[in-house]
């Protein structure tokens, strides 16, 4: 792992618009972030999802970045931030409950009709869902 200062002269780097520098902080510190989602997210897709999203970020508010000397601490708080999201818009789709899944009527419906389904389920609260 390359040292602070290098970490942060190319997040400056990145805030002029390098794209040369994107590349070596992410060759130099996407194993860590990757580590990091995998291990809050349980979830390999979800991590790689996290992983590319942190450095979009990055590329976004290297501007506003203002070095205290962690670079990785700023570049793992937004991987955590983007955790904290997924987490919660994973909570928000829970699947259909498997009774409904398996019985005898859901064989009898159409693609159409699970997906319509399934989109009225995900807009209703977590309460109103319970109910159902």
């Amino acid at each position: 792992m390359q040292n602070a200062k290098q970490l942060d002269r190319w997040i400056a780097q990145i805030a002029g618009g390098d794209t040369a520098a994107l590349a070596s902080l992410y060759q130099e510190t996407s194993s860590s972030v990757y580590a990091y989602a995998l291990s809050v997210l349980k979830n390999s897709h979800d991590a790689e999802d996290v992983l590319h999203d942190c450095y979009l970020s990055i590329w976004t508010a290297a501007a506003s970045y203002r070095s205290a000397g962690k670079p990785m601490a700023w570049i793992l708080t937004i991987a955590k931030n983007l955790c904290l999201k997924q987490l919660r818009s994973n909570s928000r789709t829970e699947a259909l409950p498997e009774q409904w899944q398996n019985s005898p009527e859901s064989a009898e419906m159409t693609a159409e009709d699970k997906v319509v389904l399934r989109q009225c389920m995900e807009a209703l609260s977590d309460t109103e869902r319970q109910i159902l």
